[in-house]
């Protein structure tokens, strides 16, 4: 059994009661209990945390740990009311509340609210007390908490929860109370500017006597403001307070009146504030409608009487619209609102005040101020004022709970009789297939069949809400588009027929290509709540499961990524509703399409959620349907669980082909695959299609074979690089899966097979991802590479086989995550003729105990390294770029994986024993690909002639014994080289250059180091890439130390690179230098033979202290060469002459700094280690800005002409 990390029951809830019992049995005036208390609540919240996710499993045990919690708060409270009146009685007047003092009682209401946290508050509160007795103190209790404070919120939070319980006391609130509170609610309308008084206070005043309720409604308005949980628990005390038979006729009017002021003043003053918005309104003439609205509420009669007032001045604070009104003209003051108060914690608190009261009010006591309330709320949400309102998701979604409460208090309640009725249900008949013929028949009402209780008008303001319910299904927020489908639901219910199949099509309309993913979303989650609740008759089957089988698939592209999955996941969710509403007899001619959308997101979705969803789904379906309409339902479900679609590689592969096993749905997955899924925009997903392709192509050969080739095929050419690439992994997997079935020659048509063979070159043209596909496809469809060098070109001259080579390349093999494992390298496999095939078998056959991850660096470069060896040029060229690839590459494990088995292998292939034949021939083609690999076309030639380089020949990688016509340096005039290449392939050579002097080439000449130079120089000469210059000093100081002339040819063109024109080459050069000539200290003292200089004359061996004028080294050595004559510098010394002082020279020297020192400098290196220096270059720092390809800055004469030649190039290396 699969592993699960879900828990089966609340494993700790001995250990929870214990706690609660032991905190409930603590002193409040102990500092030990208090700190006791404060540790068993913090381990408590410790329990409750791994209950986030699952917290159905406590509920049965919530009585246990609820009820003890609250009890204990009870009777502290209990206990410091009875303490108050005492004292008061005493004091023979109103004696002030004292701040709540209560550690352990506050300790318990923390856990209370973390209980609430992770049920719901409105599970929990079923288990609170709810003695009449208890409502003053817990109303005396929240007076006394620190208004200013935010230590006790959570108590403060639960305290209010537990008051919405308290006043729901069936009788009159006056008879409960005592008059008590009368100084304590006195001075909170005293502070009401107060931190508990974000909001507009309530005016003086008690119309109803007792005053109780007018301080529950201070001290609510206070928390209305505030930004946390308090404010909903603040909401649902006066959304049940305000709702009572006694004071909803009186009170409940009032109140809403009270909020819908300040909605409105809060939008304006917030348009106010923003200065865009402002001048706007300005424009508009908004002003005007400010003054309309500050009339509207000076004209309503709407108020809270503030005539009640005892002489003592005590009594409860309560709000008088009018008199605020009067307050002056601008709306905020006539609301009562403090200037600059208003903000969207307060919006947000008022209206959901406002939406709990029509939750619970009677119809009749909200049928005149629902209608006015929610029209005057949507036109201000509709107006450039309500900004606001329609910023918050919050806020959005109560303005849709609002709509929806609004029309069910304008519809009578009343179950549907059209409504479609399953009749009865038995998932046990269902299974054994007896289902329809047992089960109860089902009903939905004719249309010709009149309706007794559908004769009622339907009142305007509906058609608004149903209006604002469709608007919230495409809103941008799941919150808001799930709260507005629920809504459509409900009103729905309520509706005669005809109106209801109105609000049907309306929401079917909404799964439509052209709306967006939200629009898509709301739409399946309404169709879902129809379908529940039987409002989505079987009439309407045929115009939604179409979409809703669209909606499976929904999948839209937004840029590097999609959107969709919630779509797919609602999309479920109604195939899932579809399952319980109807009968399997009315879903029978839609269960095949949804069947087959349901597997194929259950099993190649990209989204876990999704497949489970689907999953579920289908699980519901079998169940609920029966065998008869889901034939091999329970084989599925057994193949196909929760478990297994975990992983997305199995249900991709493993899963698909068990479900494949059965003909009824294996069409639909095979189409679904090659038509949407090998074209998904997530290469992984196009991978595993492909894979998923070949465990299922063995199922249905001869489709395969005939129909599925083909089409792939044709899919090649398509102009959507994501259609070629999976078509070509497909292929290429499909050929693999085939070619070990007995029948295989014969299978396949020659014509298919021809078209196959044609599909590397065509890949060429597709891009850098067909390569990986390609590398499969060699090796799946036995494509020899040397057939394709026969048989085909290119269009612009290069041949073919560059394309096999780039193929099988160690890119290829790297980027591919499922490259070839050992049973692909079986001798079953094509038997060609493919060079090199019997040395890669051994080579890359995976250990018998398990496959080779070639995903892993250190798994791939062991195993292609030594493929090096392969006697073939087809192959060495691939394995050179792909090696240099990694060896350059950016992945610091591939590099240094890639660099260390390339150096052992060098190092091994370089002992006199060794492999120097495959180390040589690794080098001539490393130079080949920095020489370039395309032709440069002159315009107009159209591309029947190559460059004056000429093109190369059939065998163009190079090998060590061959007679080259042509320098490589004069070739690369004419070759384009990738630039991706350049740096890859220096650091290349430079590691296999720092294993010994492999440079030096099988020739005694040493012609490979003799190519290289020039070559180097030509591919950086014009480069602004300072990455690319060093790579190439580090080349050529790695050939410092090989023969000469070839040491000295080195040394002088990175003495060239320490006049570059960036100083950051400069420096860096000048470092690695220093390092270069100690290490090879001892050659340059041993001397050298004599070069000749540019000038055809052999030094005379002076020292470098003849080189310098003067025989000695001034202190201001570069002043003295500023003044000597330069062609006097222009000796030429033997090689070993100074390495002492020209280190002096490079150490001391600043060569990122001014650039005149710096020539000067690097001059006088000439000299000191004897290298030739063209008497053209010696001091002159304009030449060397244009050496390397840079304008001249006092110049107009160019000498790029000179620059580029290749006799002036090969003049300047030296020979």
């Amino acid at each position: 059994m699969a592993a699960s990390s879900e828990l089966a029951f609340f494993e700790e809830h001995e250990r929870f009661v214990a706690l609660v019992s032991e905190l409930g049995a603590l002193d409040n005036a102990l500092p030990e209990d208090a700190a006791r208390a404060k540790a068993l609540v913090k381990e408590g919240a410790d329990i409750l945390d791994k209950y986030q996710e699952q917290s159905h499993l406590l509920d049965k045990h919530m009585e246990s740990m609820a009820k003890p919690l609250m009890d204990r708060a009870r009777d502290d409270l209990r206990a410091i009311r009875a303490a108050h009146v005492k004292k008061s009685s005493e004091a023979g007047s109103g004696f002030a509340l004292q701040l709540l003092d209560a550690p352990v009682m506050h300790h318990c209401l923390t856990l209370a609210y973390l209980l609430c946290k992770t049920r719901g508050w409105k599970r929990v509160i079923t288990f609170f007390p709810h003695e009449a007795a208890d409502l003053e103190p817990c109303v005396a209790a929240l007076l006394s908490l620190d208004s200013e404070g935010t230590t006790h919120w959570k108590s403060r939070y639960v305290l209010l929860l537990w008051l919405s319980v308290l006043v729901l006391a069936p009788f009159p609130v006056h008879t409960i109370d005592s008059g008590d509170l009368g100084p304590a609610a006195a001075a909170l309308a005293a502070a009401a500017e107060g931190a508990l008084s974000t909001v507009p206070t309530f005016g003086t005043g008690d119309p109803w006597g007792g005053g109780i309720v007018g301080t529950i409604l201070c001290v609510c308005q206070g928390c209305l403001g505030s930004a946390g949980p308090v404010r909903d628990a603040a909401a649902a005390c006066v959304g049940r307070l305000l709702t009572r038979p006694d004071l909803e006729t009186s009170v409940l009017a009032e109140f809403i009146g009270w909020g819908v002021k300040v909605i409105e003043a809060t939008c304006l003053s917030h348009a106010r504030a923003d200065p865009g918005l402002a001048e706007r309104l300005a424009s508009d003439g908004a002003e005007g409608d400010a003054e309309e609205l500050t009339a509207r509420q000076q004209a309503s009669p709407s108020g809270w009487d503030t005539s009640a007032v005892d002489d003592s001045g005590a009594g409860t604070p309560v709000w008088s619209g009018a008199a605020a009104a009067s307050a002056g003209a601008d709306p905020a003051a006539a609301s009562g609102a403090p200037a600059g108060g208003l903000d969207v914690f307060v919006v947000t608190g008022v209206l959901a005040a406002i939406v709990r009261a029509f939750k619970h009010g009677q119809r009749d006591s909200l049928a005149d101020a629902a209608g006015e309330a929610f029209c005057r709320i949507s036109q201000v949400a509709a107006s450039e004022q309500g900004q606001l309102l329609r910023s918050s998701a919050s806020l959005r979604r109560l303005l849709v709970k609002l709509s929806q409460r609004t029309g069910l208090v304008y519809l009578p309640p009343r179950v549907a009789s059209w409504r479609y009725q399953r009749g009865q249900r038995s998932l046990l008949d269902n299974l054994r297939g007896a289902g329809p013929a047992a089960a109860l028949p089902s009903r939905a009402r004719d249309a010709e069949e009149p309706e007794a209780d559908d004769d009622f008008d339907i009142e305007p303001v509906v058609e608004d809400v149903i209006d604002s319910l469709l608007t919230g299904l495409r809103d941008h927020d799941t919150i808001v588009r799930w709260s507005a489908a629920k809504g459509i639901g409900r009103v729905a219910g309520r509706l005669p027929r005809e109106f209801a199949d109105e609000v049907v099509e309306a929401v079917a309309t909404l799964l439509d290509r052209a709306e967006g993913d939200g629009a898509w979303h709301g739409g399946c989650l309404a169709l879902a709540e129809l379908a529940r609740r039987g409002l989505l008759l079987p009439a309407r089957l045929s115009d939604v499961v179409p979409r809703v089988v669209s909606a499976l698939q929904f999948d839209e592209r937004r840029g590097a990524t999609s959107v969709g999955s919630h779509v797919r996941d609602a999309a479920c969710y109604v195939c899932w509703a579809f399952a319980r509403a109807y009968s399997p007899s009315v879903m029978r001619p839609w269960v095949r399409p949804l069947a087959a959308a349901l597997l194929c997101v259950a099993l190649f979705d990209r989204e876990v959620n999704c497949r489970r969803a689907a999953a579920a789904a289908f699980q519901e379906s079998v169940g609920r349907q029966g065998a008869d309409n889901f034939p091999h339902g329970i084989a599925i479900l057994t193949a196909a669980d929760y478990f297994s679609l975990g992983n997305r590689a199995h249900a991709f592969t493993h899963v698909a082909r068990q479900v494949a096993t059965f003909a009824t749905y294996r069409g639909a997955l095979l189409e679904h695959l090659v038509g949407v899924k090998l074209r998904h925009w997530d290469v992984d997903v196009r991978r595993l299609s492909a894979r998923a392709l070949a465990y299922l192509a063995p199922l249905q050969p001869e489709w395969a074979a005939s129909d599925l080739l083909p089409r792939l095929t044709a899919e090649t050419t398509s102009a959507d690089l994501l259609v070629r690439h999976g078509a070509t992994l497909a292929i290429a997997e499909v050929l693999l899966s085939l070619a070990r079935l007995s029948n295989f020659q014969a299978l396949i048509p020659y014509s298919v097979m021809h078209n196959i063979r044609a599909v590397v070159p065509r890949a060429e043209k597709a891009g850098a991802d067909g390569w990986a596909a390609n590398a499969r496809l060699i090796r799946a469809g036995g494509v020899a590479p040397g057939d394709a060098v026969v048989h085909s070109r290119l269009g612009d001259g290069v041949l073919l086989f560059e394309a096999f080579e780039r193929a099988q390349c160690l890119r290829a093999a790297r980027i591919h995550d499922e490259e070839p494992s050992g049973e692909d390298i079986e001798d079953e496999s094509p038997s060609d003729g493919t060079p090199g095939r019997a040395l890669s078998k051994p080579t890359l056959r995976a250990s018998p105990s398990s496959e080779a991850n070639f995903a892993a660096p250190d798994v791939v470069f062991p195993r292609m390294v030594p493929l090096l060896s392969i006697p073939d040029p087809v192959y060495a060229r691939g394995l050179a770029e792909g090696l240099s690839l990694a060896v350059g590459g950016l992945s610091e494990s591939v590099v240094k994986c890639s660099t260390s088995t390339l150096a052992a292998w060098a190092r091994a292939a370089g002992e006199p024993k060794g492999d120097r034949t495959g180390l040589e021939t690794l080098l001539w083609n490393l130079l080949l690909l920095l020489r370039g690999r395309i032709a440069k076309v002159p315009a107009g030639s159209g591309g029947e002639q190559a460059s004056a380089a000429g093109k190369p020949s059939r065998d163009s990688t190079i090998q060590p014994d061959s007679d080259e016509p042509a320098s490589l340096a004069s070739q690369a005039t004419g070759f384009r080289v990738e630039s991706r290449l350049v740096v890859p392939v220096l650091r290349t050579l430079h590691v296999l250059l720092a294993q010994g002097r492999a440079g030096e080439g099988s020739a005694k000449d040493g012609r490979w180091a003799r190519e290289a130079i020039p070559l180097i120089r030509y591919r950086v000469m014009r480069s602004k890439d300072p990455v690319r210059v060093m790579s190439a000093s580090d080349v050529l100081l790695a050939m410092v130390g090989l023969r000469q002339p070839i040491g000295a040819a080195a040394l002088r063109t990175v003495l060239d690179f320490l006049a570059h024109p960036f100083p950051k080459v400069r420096r860096i050069t000048g470092e690695r230098l220093f390092s270069t000539l100690m290490i090879f200290d001892d050659l340059f003292k041993t001397g050298a033979q004599p070069e000749t200089s540019d000038h055809g004359q052999v030094s005379s061996g002076a020292g470098a202290e003849e080189a310098v004028p003067g025989g000695e080294r001034p202190a201001s050595w570069i002043q003295a060469l500023r003044e000597a004559d330069p062609s006097e510098t222009a000796v030429i010394g033997f090689f070993g002459c100074d390495p002492d002082g020209a280190m002096a020279i490079l150490s001391s020297t600043a060569w990122d700094g001014d650039e005149a020192d710096v020539v000067a400098a690097r001059d006088v290196l000439y000299a000191m280690l004897g290298v030739a220096a063209p008497a053209a270059r010696v001091g002159a720092l304009r030449s060397d800005g244009e050496r390397w390809g840079y304008p001249s800055q006092d110049s107009s004469t160019a000498t790029a002409e000179g620059a580029d030649s290749y006799l002036a190039l090969v003049r300047e290396v030296g020979y």
